[in-house]
């Protein structure tokens, strides 16, 4: 496929839109008497592409695009409807990327899409991208187009290596500067910050110098900038071929762009030392740009020294057009140094029209760039035009969690933007649903003002809302987006049960009713909790004003009922008639306390008469200290026996769970008038899992006739099943070295297996030993329950003393574990060895063969001599011829 220039394929795409713009689309449809309106935008402020068709400001490869869609109606959102999102782009490449994707507008009207620009081969991405939306209200199509472009943010253009007379140069001396030449510029919308880093590298690849520039202001719209700049040459470089880099990174040091770079040359001669001048207005802008006559507008200038000499003394001039309106004196700016200024220009009595806002600065002797000594923009000022302009500026909630029924005030503040006396209604609503509409009345401009709106929650179910405050455009306002604003979430909670404190007496009797001094009165009382917490308090009981006792409830649980008894000796009371009264001290929050006390009647107390004496024999308390246990666990059960008789008894007292005996006991000689306590373990590993009652009974005495208090009934208990158990248990079940005689130095593998015998996953550390010391440790992580898993060390035997050893294991004991006996493992013995050994044959050897030597030259001697000995003696022999 032939690639098509960039001109038709704008007019291809111009032509479509325009085409179904005149058929089934609008941008903006009356619809009854609603306006429905569809607005693409993305996340980049303030260039984001609100508007009809708009554009955004550009975004670089790899970022990811977040696509706004706002569906309003009369300015107020639509919820709950289906956008359409086709993206295409880039049109200017060969290989075409479109897609579609889906999504529903949220109760603020806004439906959102997201996709990155991180594509194989990302320069793909590079050019302009089209995103068109789509919706369907009320049977028809509304649609908006949002375009913006993919480049490099900062771009780095060339650089090339210079001298001060800003000519090409490659040779630089060693000792000396090199310059350069880096041009660059800004493709986004707004200004931009670089951090600029430049480093020369040598021969080695060796890097020797950098230049780091920080905070380095680029003005926007593709302007290039140009900088002149040195970097001294070390007199340690190597001389040779070398290279310069330059990055541009953002405020989190991430590449902007890809790295440019240039070769020169390092010499051992002819160093040069350079410096450029160069002063610069780095950007300047003002706030507004399109204004009335007779308002401020505030400009900011940034003057910079992109030069390395120091600029002393000079002024920067401002004027609109010819006109001049204020001059700044700068005594001195040091190299890459910046400084800032912001000024306010008064448009009293200008004239309307367009005006060009001139910054400059002197050209400095022997300057290499006057080029950016100048920045210039447009300022607009035009006739007033009625605009009105409502903005819903704040909304506040009296609380962001509430229980249902309680009244949230939604405090909404508007302003009146616009330049013209308006009028409007002022709607606020949780999610979608209205909660209140208030007439907003003549707010003048520039003004502000609070409306307040009381919501009762009382018919709104328990959830989370938004807070949402519309107001409906004013008569010709065009400018809806500021009209809508969110307020907090605030959560309606189902109210809870009211909490009632209130603890009650509902019975109190004293018998007997007539008795005489030193005798025992029983009292038993009621106590009742009315209230919905638990309870602990004092029930405080009285004869007449008299203290009789304080008895401790301390613990009660809501609409439960507790019987008291206490047995009051009378020994130290006088004769007389006395009323019985309970009374409990009001707990914490109560408030009804009419039913704190309770009078039982009169009771007399009489002078003893002639002393006939009793057996009477009572358990008095009963006490479980628990009621639900696990089978298996024990429980502590208090028993108060009381002979209130006039002899010593001898008797047997039995405990019961229901009908089974748990424990029994022979009080011998228990003396008159006492009272003992017991207490007793009863061990439920042997019980059924269910509910028991416990209950006390003691023996009747021969001529006992008050039997009724022999027999007590505590309650119930419940046994129930125990959890499962969590068991901690790990172990070394196997451990040997692959040798078992090894000479010094060389390597020994040891190995082991450790196991989890628990129920749990473990982690814990391994230590293996040659006798006591250690050979090496290693950490186990996370070893599952009932798994083995090997260990390997290997261990390097330099440095150990020859001899025998025992090798052992032992793993760290973990948190619970209670066998610990498999913790430890020993393996045996194992043999190291010196490098040389030294055997009995080998001391004896020299001996042996200097004693072979030695016997060898004598059996030689002696052979020798024999020979001698053998040895005929010589004869002469004359032979001679006779003589005739």
């Amino acid at each position: 496929m032939r690639k098509i220039p960039k001109f038709f394929w704008f007019m291809i795409i111009f032509l479509t839109f325009t085409s179904t713009f005149t058929t089934n689309y609008s941008p903006l449809f009356a619809y009854g008497e609603q306006k429905i309106a569809l607005d693409l935008f993305t996340q980049k402020e303030p260039y984001n592409g609100k508007g009809f068709n708009q554009s955004s400001d550009m975004f670089r490869p790899q970022e990811e695009v977040q696509v706004y869609a706002l569906l309003t109606a009369d300015g107020g959102p639509i919820c709950g409807k289906l956008i359409s999102f086709e993206v295409c782009g880039p049109i200017e490449v060969i290989q075409d990327i479109k897609f579609h994707l889906v999504a529903k507008t949220n109760c603020s009207g806004i439906a959102t899409i997201n996709f990155s620009l991180a594509v194989i081969n990302q320069t793909e991405s590079f050019g302009t991208w089209v995103v068109i939306g789509r919706v369907e209200v009320n049977n028809k199509i509304f649609m908006d187009i949002l375009t913006f472009q993919v480049k490099w943010i900062i771009e780095l253009l060339h650089i090339k290596t210079i001298d001060d007379e800003l000519n090409n140069r490659v040779y630089f001396g060693i000792g000396g500067d090199v310059g350069f030449k880096i041009s660059f510029r800004n493709n986004a919308m707004i200004p931009k910050t670089a951090f600029i880093v430049i480093t020369i590298f040598d021969e080695l690849n060796v890097p020797i110098n950098s230049l780091y520039i920080n905070n380095f202001v680029v003005p926007p719209n593709g302007k290039i900038q140009y900088l002149y700049q040195k970097i001294p040459i070390p007199k340690f470089a190597v001389p040779g071929k070398a290279k310069i880099f330059v990055v541009a990174l953002d405020s989190q040091n991430v590449a902007y762009c890809p790295v440019i770079s240039t070769d020169f040359w390092l010499t051992i001669y002819d160093p040069i030392h350079l410096d450029f001048t160069d002063g610069a207005i780095a950007y300047a802008s003002s706030i507004p740009k399109k204004t009335t006559p007779g308002k401020p507008i505030e400009i900011t200038v940034i003057v910079r020294n992109e030069g390395t000499t120091t600029l002393n003394d000079f002024y920067v001039s401002i004027h609109a057009d010819a006109s001049f309106i204020d001059s700044i004196f700068i005594n001195k700016l040091e190299p890459l140094q910046s400084k800032s200024f912001n000024i306010s220009w008064n448009t009293a009595g200008q004239p309307e029209g367009q005006y060009t806002i001139n910054i400059a600065i002197q050209n400095f002797p022997n300057e290499t760039d006057s080029s950016d000594n100048t920045y210039s923009f447009r300022i607009e000022l035009t006739k007033p035009i009625l605009i009105p302009d409502i903005q819903v500026l704040k909304v506040d909630c009296s609380s962001n969690e509430v229980f249902k029924g309680e009244i949230v005030t939604i405090n909404v503040t508007v302003k009146n933007n616009g330049n013209a006396t308006l009028s409007s209604k002022l709607r606020t609503y949780y999610d979608k649903f209205l909660i209140e509409e208030k007439v907003i009345r003549d707010l003048t401009p520039a003004t502000t003002e609070l409306i307040a709106f009381q919501w009762n929650t009382t018919s709104t179910p328990a959830g989370e809302y938004r807070i949402i405050a519309i107001a409906t455009p004013a008569e010709g306002e065009t400018n809806t987006e500021d009209n809508t604003g969110y307020g907090c979430l605030i959560k309606i909670k189902d109210k809870p049960p009211q909490i009632i404190h209130d603890v009650a007496i509902t019975f109190l009797n004293a018998q007997p009713s007539e008795l005489e001094i030193g005798e025992i009165v029983e009292i038993k009382v009621q106590v009742r909790n009315f209230g919905s917490e638990p309870e602990a308090f004092d029930v405080t009981l009285f004869y007449d004003n008299f203290l009789i006792t304080i008895l401790e409830v301390n613990f009660l649980a809501p609409s439960a009922i507790l019987n008291l008894k206490y047995f009051w000796n009378t020994s130290q009371v006088i004769e007389g008639n006395y009323t019985i009264k309970g009374n409990i001290p009001p707990v914490e929050g109560e408030e009804e306390i009419g039913n704190n006390e309770l009078v039982d009647g009169k009771i007399w107390i009489k002078k003893p008469q002639a002393l006939v004496k009793k057996h009477d024999i009572a358990i008095t308390t009963l006490n479980v200290t628990k009621k639900i246990v696990n089978r298996g666990e024990t429980v502590e059960i208090i028993l108060t026996v009381a002979n209130l008789g006039d002899f010593n008894e001898t008797f047997n007292t039995f405990v019961y769970a229901n009908m089974t005996e748990i424990w029994s006991y022979r009080f011998v000689e228990m003396k008159a008038k006492t009272i003992e306590t017991i207490s007793f373990t009863w061990n439920t590993i042997n019980e059924n899992i269910g509910k028991y009652t416990i209950w006390a009974k003691a023996d009747s005495i021969i001529g006992e006739t008050n039997i009724n208090n022999n027999l007590l009934v505590d309650g119930t208990l419940s046994i129930v099943k125990p959890p499962s158990t969590i068991v901690h248990d790990i172990g070394i079940i196997e451990l040997y070295a692959d040798q078992t005689e090894i000479k010094v130095g060389k390597n020994v593998t040891i190995k082991m297996i450790v196991v989890n015998l628990g129920s749990s996953p473990e982690s814990f550390n391994v230590t293996v030993y040659y006798d006591s010391k250690k050979v090496g440790t290693i950490s186990i992580i996370s070893l599952g329950p009932s798994m083995a898993e090997e260990v390997t060390f290997d261990w390097d035997t330099q440095g150990v003393v020859p001899g025998t050893y025992t090798l052992s294991a032992n793993a760290t004991v973990v948190e619970g574990e209670v066998d610990m006996e498999n913790n430890r493992f020993v393996d045996g013995n194992i043999i190291i060895k010196p490098i040389f050994e030294v055997s009995f044959l080998m001391l004896i050897a020299p001996f042996l063969i200097g004693l072979a030597i030695i016997l060898l030259l004598i059996f030689l001697y002696y052979i020798r001599k024999k020979k001698k000995v053998a040895r005929p003696p010589r004869q002469l022999i004359i032979i001679g011829r006779s003589r005739l």
